[in-house]
């Protein structure tokens, strides 16, 4: 199914996705077959059939959370939230980032929670630099990023999706050419140019309409030779804040350090239980 959706043969990634959904259906890797919704969702959410995207995605949110599997349950809600945005629904969106925030933040210890802790600080980083806030989006990727370099449970799919949303900071910043940079290293980490992610394609619009095409191609081959560990290293340093030294640090109710110490004082309702795994998605 993953190589016919890198190829672009959507039809031939939805007719495996059915075989194996069939295979599910008749007992036969049950809990593969509420992957395989989560999987249909994303690539439904390509060719543009969002009503059945959305159908397929809260069919799999509903039997992950009634499991309580906090991990998966979030993979779909964070999907169902890629979807809000292609939408334009931000406060929709904005919502399922929370929910999935809330689920994960006080239970990194599983590394495949962290995983989605991981993905949804992005999601979160993204939402902010989207409304302005660049200082609170960068602490959002930090969080994303932090302790990457020690993590062995985040595959390059993960990691890929990390480096896009630090593009879209990067060129809401300006810096148009490493944005495209860091969109070839997504693509060099993924295996295959995804035109399908909301941040990737916002950010790729915005950056080669700055600089134009050809320079854009350029930085983003140049991006492609960076390889995950050069990534890694290098990462941190573009998500730090750029705010004056000394400046006054509130950042309203969208920061990480707000939304952090009120998580500290609440304990969500959520999705609790489930096995650690690794990264689902490669």
């Amino acid at each position: 199914m993953q190589v016919r959706l890198a190829r672009g043969d959507f039809e031939g990634a939805l007719g495996l996705a059915e075989e194996a959904q069939g295979f599910s259906e008749s007992g036969i890797g049950m809990d593969a077959g509420t992957m395989v919704l989560i999987f249909v969702g994303e690539v439904l959410i390509r060719t543009g059939d969002h009503s059945g995207a959305r159908k397929s995605l809260e069919r799999a949110l509903e039997i992950l959370e009634r499991r309580g599997d906090i991990a998966d349950a979030g993979t779909a809600a964070l999907a169902l939230c890629e979807l809000a945005l292609w939408e334009g629904d931000r406060a929709a969106a904005r919502e399922l980032a929370e929910r999935v925030y809330d689920w994960t933040e006080s239970r990194q210890n599983r590394p495949d929670v962290k995983l989605v802790a991981r993905r949804v600080h992005s999601r979160l980083g993204c939402l902010a630099e989207e409304d302005g806030d660049l200082d609170a989006a960068a602490r959002r990727h930090a969080r994303a990023l932090d302790g990457l370099a020690d993590d062995v449970f985040a595959g390059n799919p993960t990691v890929a999706g990390l480096a896009e949303g630090l593009a879209a900071l990067v060129d809401a910043r300006g810096e148009h050419a490493r944005a495209a940079e860091l969109l070839g290293t997504a693509h060099a980490l993924r295996g295959y140019r995804d035109p399908g992610t909301y941040d990737g394609h916002r950010t790729a619009e915005s950056a080669a309409a700055a600089i134009g095409d050809a320079a854009f191609a350029d930085a983003y081959r140049r991006g492609r030779a960076v390889d995950r560990e050069a990534f890694v290293a290098r990462a941190p340093g573009m998500a730090a804040p750029v705010r004056p030294e000394g400046a006054d640090g509130a950042d309203g109710a969208d920061g990480a350090d707000e939304a952090d110490e009120a998580d500290e004082a609440e304990t969500s309702d959520g999705p609790e239980r489930g096995d650690a795994r690794t990264d689902p998605s490669g």
